[in-house]
């Protein structure tokens, strides 16, 4: 009888352990079916669609801008619009050491 007891009690215990496994198991899968849709997701956003650009091309069209822009901002010799800047500061320093002081009030 104490055998039959044991035996019945390793049987729902194995019952019990394999539940908690499958029920991980599902959770699981269920977690790894929303991360496939995710890739999925960022997939479609690098590729293409119609007209528009994908997500590469968008990156890859910032940063030449980016480039340009930065260009711009450093001295090149004269074509830069930091050269232009330059030449505006340089234009009014020269302007306002011919004006006349101005007498105080």
């Amino acid at each position: 009888m104490n055998g039959l007891i044991g035996l019945w009690a390793g049987g729902a215990g194995a019952l019990g352990a394999s539940g908690a496994v499958l029920g991980w198991v599902a959770r699981a899968s269920g977690r790894m079916h929303h991360t496939g849709e995710v890739v999925e997701r960022i997939e479609r956003l690098l590729e293409p669609e119609g007209d528009a650009p994908g997500l590469g091309e968008r990156l890859r069209a910032l940063e030449s801008g980016q480039r340009r822009i930065e260009a711009q901002l450093k001295p090149n010799g004269g074509a830069s619009a930091r050269d232009a800047i330059n030449r505006l500061e340089a234009g009014l320093r020269d302007v306002a050491a011919r004006l006349p002081p101005t007498p105080p009030p």
